[in-house]
């Protein structure tokens, strides 16, 4: 079906702009806030276990528009800096796609920083959150 390698070459251009992301600081406050976020529900979790899965809803919520935020950030600014050292749209271009496919492929980089800056913290809270629900509060 992708004989020709097209998939491949997408993927790698996409994990390629993920790694930019997640070098630049925003891509790492992402990761930090979503981790921060994490940690600090799952310690009100463990004082209020009757309030497991209010908290859990809270958590994930404010992961998503913080570390969202900070993602959007990174991206934007990956997307406005100087195209000098433009790695990405160099592979691209070399990988015979045009410019509207790289903003494509640095948008699919920039959702895939996201969920992995808040995608692990959220599924071990909701773990911690299900783990006190179970050990003695209410769902």
């Amino acid at each position: 079906m992708f004989a020709d390698g097209t998939l491949h070459r997408r993927l790698a251009l996409v994990a390629l702009a993920e790694r930019r992301l997640r070098e630049n600081y925003l891509g790492r406050a992402a990761s930090f806030y979503g981790w921060g976020i994490a940690v600090s529900y799952a310690l009100l979790i463990a004082v209020a276990p009757a309030n497991a899965w209010p908290l859990v809803g809270h958590a994930l919520v404010t992961g998503c528009w913080i570390v969202g935020a900070l993602a959007a950030g990174a991206a934007l600014r990956d997307a406005w800096a100087r195209r000098n050292d433009d790695a990405l749209g160099a592979l691209a271009r070399e990988a015979g796609f045009g410019g509207a496919a790289v903003q494509w492929l640095r948008a699919a980089g920039a959702i895939w920083r996201a969920l992995k800056a808040i995608g692990p913290p959220a599924v071990l809270l909701a773990v911690f959150g299900l783990g006190a629900s179970l050990a003695g509060g209410r769902p």
